[in-house]
C-alpha cells in the first residue's frame, strides 16, 4: 500500500487532502498526517518564511521521509523547505501548492491566485509566475483581507464565505480562473457560482502524489 507523510499546519486540513485522494484511488489509510502550527504561526510573526524556520521545516520533512513512499508539504508558506529536503531523500517531496501552480499555468488567460495569510502572498506569487512563465497564463496573487483571522478564530464557514465572495468579486473584475493557494481555503471553492470552480490545494497536490508514487 502506498504510504504518504503529510506535513500540516493545521490538523484540520487533513480530511481535505483524504477527501480528494478518495475521488482518484488512494484510501485514507495511506495517509499519515502530522502537524507543526507552531512553524506557521513562526513565519506569521516573523512576516515570512526565515531560514531557520524553513531549515526546521525541512528537518521534519526528512524524518518523516523515512518509512514513507512519499512526503507531501500542505502548508504554502512553509512551501520552500520542500527545495531544501527534496536534495537529501530519495523519496519523492511534494510541496502542495507547487503541484496546483503547475496545474493552474496550463490554464490560459488571467488567473487570480487568493492568500489569506499575508506572509503567504509574496512567494506564492513568485511561485505561480515561475510556473506560468513562457505559458499563455498571467498571474496575479491578492489577499482576502480579514479572513484567516475568521479560521484562527474558530469561523471555517465564515472564512470560506469570505474566501468565496473574494472569488466572485475577481470573476466580476474580469478573471479567467480564480485559484485558491492555501490548502485551508478549498471548501470555499464548491460556494462560488459566478465563474469556473476555482482550482485547489488538495486536488492538485494528492493528483501529483499518485503521479510520483507510481
Amino acid at each position: 500500500m502506498t504510504r504518504v507523510a503529510c506535513l500540516h499546519a493545521s490538523l484540520s486540513n487533513s480530511v481535505l487532502f483524504e477527501e480528494a485522494a478518495a475521488g482518484i484511488g488512494l484510501k485514507p489509510e495511506a495517509f499519515s498526517h502530522h502537524a507543526r502550527p507552531d512553524l506557521l504561526d513562526a513565519a506569521v510573526r516573523a512576516g515570512e518564511l526565515t531560514e531557520a524556520i524553513a531549515a526546521e521545516a525541512a528537518a521534519v520533512l526528512l524524518e518523516l521521509s523515512q518509512g514513507a513512499d512519499a512526503v507531501l508539504l500542505t502548508c504554502s508558506t512553509l512551501g520552500p523547505a520542500v527545495r531544501l529536503a527534496a536534495g537529501e531523500t530519495s523519496v519523492p517531496v511534494i510541496q502542495a501548492d507547487a503541484a496546483l501552480a503547475a496545474e493552474a499555468a496550463r490554464a490560459r488567460g488571467n488567473l487570480v491566485v487568493l492568500c489569506t495569510i499575508e506572509a503567504t502572498l509574496e512567494p506564492t506569487g513568485r511561485l505561480f509566475a515561475e510556473a506560468a512563465a513562457g505559458t499563455q497564463a498571467s498571474v496575479q496573487a491578492r489577499l482576502v483581507s480579514g479572513a484567516w483571522p475568521l479560521f484562527m478564530g474558530g469561523d471555517p464557514d465564515g472564512y470560506a464565505r469570505a474566501i468565496a465572495e473574494a472569488a466572485e468579486d475577481e470573476y466580476q473584475a474580469g478573471a479567467d480562473l480564480v485559484v485558491l493557494a492555501q490548502a485551508s481555503m478549498a471548501p470555499a471553492a464548491r460556494l462560488v457560482t459566478g465563474g469556473p470552480e476555482p482550482l485547489t490545494v488538495p486536488r492538485a497536490a494528492v493528483a501529483a502524489v499518485l503521479a510520483a508514487v507510481r
